[in-house]
């Protein structure tokens, strides 16, 4: 190669999308998973985008076990399994806060911040070429298609009810794009714009009473005056939930920004959709990723087409249409 050839080369691996990939684990995962996400990397990394840094959050507890496992700890047997750190809403923030906050990543392949999180759950098999694919949508928040591992097998990903509920977003057509209200982020690309403006439009308040951080948009903080009162439990007055509160000082807080949180029975995922639709952001479903769902087995549109149809009845009731 000449130097012209090379000087281009170089010139054009610059031009590339950088990225971050972030893998919240649920702890040990089969030889073969980690086969297929290493070739997977490989094969798109200087050639269609530029990896910057590869996170890998341990360990991330299975769904149904979230908030059980801490009922099993016998002596210091799970004790470190089971600690609070270890669960899904913390695994994404400690992956969420190495990407705005390169400087802390501890496994920095290339210097500076990247321009988009790759969310990649241990338990997802994306197919190839899947990150530039997403990230050539032109999106701030863009997901691939998944299933749930259990019946109805539904693809995770979801529109709102007037009631505030979620209602699974069954009749998807492949090969669209579309937006909807929230999704699971098991196979997403975010751009660090999103994570930016959640920051810049909300503060971070701490519970008197659990010591729980939440974001508060700013423009439903009436007064920032301190809490004076002497209760110190919940209460509510005309309509209205009151809770104890007082704002982070983030010079001595050592947790991170909490953009993902487990509250009332409701996955993290929610809770991140939410904070993005207030600053405007809403994601993007492309049905034309396709993704298995690595459990016992493999759940895949399959299982969702077969469950689809004995359930026929069922789900013209309840859901509703995609156009085209």
């Amino acid at each position: 190669m000449t130097h012209e050839e090379n000087s281009s080369s170089v010139g054009k691996s610059r031009e590339l999308p950088t990225v971050e990939i972030a893998v919240p684990c649920y702890g040990p995962q089969p030889s073969s998973w980690w086969q297929r996400f290493t070739m997977n990397l490989l094969a798109e990394n200087k050639t269609s985008v530029r990896i910057k840094a590869i996170g890998v959050s341990m360990s991330m507890l299975p769904d149904d076990n979230k908030n059980k496992l801490s009922e099993f700890v016998v002596e210091n047997q799970l004790k470190e399994t089971a600690h609070r750190k270890h669960q899904t809403d913390i695994n994404r923030n400690i992956l969420a806060r190495w990407f705005t906050h390169p400087e802390d990543h501890p496994n920095r392949i290339e210097e500076g911040p990247a321009d988009y999180i790759v969310f990649i759950d241990a338990d997802t098999k994306p197919p190839k070429g899947f990150i530039r694919r997403l990230i050539d949508l032109k999106r701030e928040f863009v997901s691939g298609l998944y299933f749930l591992p259990q019946p109805p097998y539904n693809p995770v990903a979801y529109y709102r009810r007037p009631g505030g509920l979620y209602e699974a977003f069954y009749n998807y057509q492949l090969g669209t794009l579309v937006q909807v209200d929230s999704v699971g982020l098991g196979c997403a690309v975010i751009h660090r714009s999103v994570f930016e403006r959640i920051q810049k439009n909300f503060t971070v308040y701490m519970s008197k009473i659990t010591g729980a951080l939440f974001p508060i948009y700013n423009e439903d903080i009436v007064n920032t005056n301190k809490y004076s009162g002497k209760k110190k439990h919940p209460w509510i007055a005309n309509g209205t939930l009151s809770i104890p509160v007082e704002p982070v000082d983030w010079t001595e807080e050592t947790s991170p920004w909490p953009y993902f949180a487990l509250e009332y029975a409701r996955t993290e995922d929610h809770f991140f959709c939410e904070l993005a639709e207030r600053v405007g952001i809403k994601p993007y479903l492309d049905t034309n990723i396709v993704c298995d769902h690595m459990k016992v087995k493999d759940i895949n549109e399959e299982q969702y087409q077969m469950h689809k149809a004995q359930y026929s009845d069922m789900l013209k009731r309840k859901v509703r249409k995609h156009g085209n």
